[in-house]
């Protein structure tokens, strides 16, 4: 009789995804700085949203991804994509890092400062590309496990 694996039961894309959504949901529930946000500027209205607001909203979506590859299980999908689609979640802790008022008040205390803002754009468009190309990735895999069938005994 075979000895199951348990390390290689939490590799799977569903259990990193309910993980990171619990820890992004307790995150939000303790908050270590309760003056950590980020400010939004748009047009001629000025918004301020706390981290953890940002954490609990994110959390669903997390669930919701868990929830799909649970119930897509045992279509043929590309595990190079699906684990593409888990780096891009993790994306999300640098973006919110970037764009918290703690790194840009550190980040901007030196000279040059124009360059420095500059920087800090291109850092977060890059975030923002690489989350994209993840979803991206996520139903490409959908798309493709659909087309390609159930998961037979020997595959």
């Amino acid at each position: 009789m075979k000895k199951p694996n348990v390390f290689r039961r939490f590799l799977r894309p569903e259990v990193i995804l309910i993980l990171l959504a619990l820890g992004l949901a307790t995150a939000a529930l303790f908050p270590w700085d309760d003056n950590n946000s980020i400010d939004i500027h748009l047009h001629d209205t000025y918004y301020v949203i706390a981290i953890s607001h940002i954490c609990m909203l994110l959390a669903i979506p997390l669930a919701f991804a868990a929830i799909v590859y649970f119930l897509t299980r045992n279509f043929r999908q590309w595990a190079v994509l699906k684990y593409l689609h888990l780096l891009s979640f993790g994306m999300i802790p640098v973006l919110l890092y970037f764009l918290s008022t703690d790194f840009q008040i550190s980040y901007y205390r030196q000279d040059d400062v124009f360059n420095r803002f500059n920087s800090v754009k291109m850092l977060s468009l890059a975030t923002v590309l690489i989350f994209v190309l993840g979803q991206v990735a996520f139903l490409l895999n959908l798309i493709a496990g659909f087309i390609r069938g159930k998961k037979t005994a020997t595959s």
